[in-house]
């Protein structure tokens, strides 16, 4: 038999604003994290726990915000540079996208800004 305070206290919705600015600020680093070390290395030899070190967070909470190397990339490109927010705390960890989604998002994108010129 479980014991009714338990019961209570699991039942209960869990809502801090000071978590979720936290949690916010976390994915951000991670993002910004990513894109210095795009401008300071090859793609391919970025490592999650590079990425980790230079957000000074775990490789746990790297991976529990963006699930692959993939997912994080896309992430950079889609958000890092301000056009679309990342997806809130409960849309995450970020589904890695499927091959050549985020090239088609690239080329895109630079359509749309050749055509604003």
């Amino acid at each position: 038999m479980h014991d009714p305070y338990v019961k209570s206290r699991t039942t209960r919705p869990y809502d801090s604003p000071t978590r979720k600015e936290h949690a916010e600020l976390t994915r951000q680093a991670i993002v910004d994290a990513f894109v210095g070390l795009l401008v300071d290395e090859h793609p391919a030899t970025i490592s999650i726990p590079a990425v980790a070190k230079r957000a000074n967070v775990s490789v746990r909470t790297v991976y529990h915000y963006f699930p692959t190397k993939e997912a994080l990339f896309d992430a950079a490109i889609r958000y890092a540079d301000g056009h679309s927010p990342l997806p809130a705390p409960g849309d995450l960890p970020l589904r890695t996208p499927p091959p050549g989604a985020t090239v088609a998002f690239v080329r895109e994108r630079l359509a749309a800004e050749a055509s604003d010129l």
